[in-house]
């Protein structure tokens, strides 16, 4: 199971997003009293410090909206705001990426990014590598969003269980 949420940057950070975001996740798994901190690794991971069970974090933002996902298992969520951009297409170019345009761009460095997160391979190693089968997503007006991970995923809109 992966549960993410998207939310409005404007209103809540990603560590308000990633904390409420748990309190579901931690009801879900029969933890309803559970709470835990976002923090950053030493390598700049997300973490939730103080869960009583095993739970992976992964978090991204970009124009106003934040994107976290939770799993039991290794996930990656990666959102970034359509625009054109010459640098976007040098970055292609750079490593190698065959697109006909924009939006298919933004799909495929969705869909890598997400992958690089929950595996922890770096971003420019899987750039190279075509074959990574992350959820897209559209259904945000201007945004593509990208999901990897095992399992089912569910969304939980923000606005149902922040305070």
């Amino acid at each position: 199971m992966i549960l993410i949420s998207i939310s409005d940057k404007r209103k809540y950070s990603v560590s308000d997003t990633a904390e409420a975001l748990y309190k579901v996740y931690a009801d879900i798994r029969g933890y309803g009293s559970a709470r835990a901190n976002y923090e950053h690794g030493a390598d700049g991971s997300p973490y939730l410090e103080g869960s009583p069970f095993e739970v992976h974090v992964s978090a991204s933002h970009s124009g106003d909206l934040n994107a976290v996902a939770l799993s039991d298992k290794s996930c990656g969520i990666d959102i970034e705001k359509l625009r054109d951009d010459a640098e976007l297409l040098r970055i292609s170019e750079r490593f190698g990426v065959k697109t006909n345009n924009l939006k298919e761009f933004f799909e495929y460095f969705c869909s890598a990014e997400a992958y690089a997160k929950a595996s922890g391979t770096p971003l420019p190693e899987v750039l190279k590598n075509p074959n990574v089968h992350a959820r897209v997503f559209d259904w945000l007006d201007g945004y593509c969003l990208a999901v990897y991970g095992e399992g089912v995923l569910f969304y939980c809109p923000s606005v149902q269980f922040l305070p």
